[in-house]
């Protein structure tokens, strides 16, 4: 997975998948229990083990998985042509030859954009964390081996691929230089179904770009039909030391909390936020003015049990909100959250998560 796509398409997926990873260039080394190193600054996956030892088919689940696979930059457009005595393919159910009805292009305005649309099967994953923690010091030892371990135990960014995404077939394709096209030609049925808009045999008849293209395809080759199932995207499992961090998608120091006052918000809202750390409780207040923020940084990567009581002051008795986290490293995948609080006095209060 040496490719220099990765990183767009998996900030691209990560619109609907926040916790996942794009396998662009549909690399079979993605695959679940794969042990290895993902890099957030190009998005790439390096494996330096097939498997996690004695992983066996009964520690895996498979769901399906029934949503639409199109994501495009901004750019990026498709278009359809009907082809009138077009040139021929060959139909791989029958092995016939077929004439490619259907032209089915891209459009990209600028380059380093890109579109993936695949017809998604299934997910593949492990079932239990317990059989990852189990492997600790077995991993511990590869991380060393790949460098990726230190006095306390594995850097963040090795780990366990834990959940995959399967397609039965699809087009990624990148543009290397504005105002280009790529199409491809085939059966009209073959090449709604390659891109996931149907059910039939997947195949198409030829490609074409009028200026370079980054593509990975299944099918790969042209007049042939897609068997088995190809990797997409992947959900990994790091580590910080020797403490598990689920769903791992970038490297956290420590965890942040920001509560924010809403413009046009009148109350003064009092904070405290509480939070175990190897059993010690730790316990943080703040002041939130109307219309400004406070923030409460440094919160420790092995926090639990994190509980913030928003007291609102009002002409009488306060009224209180509150959340709870019960373990930030499997919630606050990106390392920070923020609560946003609103309301005009004696009006109505209110406090939600934005992220």
């Amino acid at each position: 997975m040496g490719n220099n796509w990765n990183k767009e398409y998996t900030d691209l997926i990560r619109s609907s998948l926040s916790s996942s990873w794009g396998n662009w260039s549909l690399s079979s080394d993605v695959a679940p229990g794969a042990v290895g190193i993902a890099d957030p600054q190009n998005g790439n996956f390096h494996q330096v083990s097939q498997s996690l030892p004695g992983l066996t088919p009964e520690a895996l689940r498979a769901g399906d998985a029934s949503f639409d696979w199109n994501f495009m930059s901004s750019g990026v457009s498709r278009t359809e042509t009907k082809i009138e005595g077009g040139g021929s393919g060959t139909d791989p159910q029958t092995g016939t030859k077929l004439g490619a009805d259907l032209k089915m292009e891209w459009k990209f305005g600028h380059e380093r954009e890109l579109s993936s649309q695949c017809a998604v099967e299934k997910w593949v994953r492990i079932k239990e964390t317990s059989t990852v923690t189990s492997q600790l010091d077995w991993l511990v030892g590869e991380a060393r081996q790949a460098g990726m371990a230190g006095q306390h135990g594995i850097a963040q960014g090795f780990g366990v691929i834990t959940r995959v995404l399967y397609a039965r077939s699809g087009v990624n394709v990148a543009s290397v230089s504005a105002d280009n096209t790529f199409s491809i030609e085939g059966s009209a049925s073959a090449v709604h179904s390659l891109v996931g808009e149907g059910r039939g045999a997947a195949s198409f008849s030829r490609t074409s770009s009028t200026k370079s293209v980054d593509k990975h395809m299944w099918p790969s080759e042209a007049g042939i039909e897609s068997t088995g199932l190809v990797p997409i995207a992947y959900d990994f499992a790091s580590f910080d030391g020797r403490l598990l961090l689920p769903q791992w998608v970038t490297t956290v120091g420590a965890y942040t909390l920001l509560v924010d006052s809403k413009v046009g918000c009148t109350y003064t809202v009092k904070s405290k936020l509480t939070y175990s750390v190897d059993g010690r409780m730790v316990t943080r207040y703040g002041n939130v003015a109307p219309g400004r923020s406070v923030t409460y940084g440094d919160i420790p990567v092995a926090a639990l049990d994190l509980n913030l009581r928003l007291e609102f002051v009002c002409v009488g008795r306060n009224e209180v909100k509150e959340f709870h986290w019960s373990n930030p490293r499997g919630q606050w995948i990106n390392g920070h959250r923020t609560v946003v609080v609103s309301g005009v006095w004696p009006g109505r209060i209110n406090a939600v998560e934005a992220g």
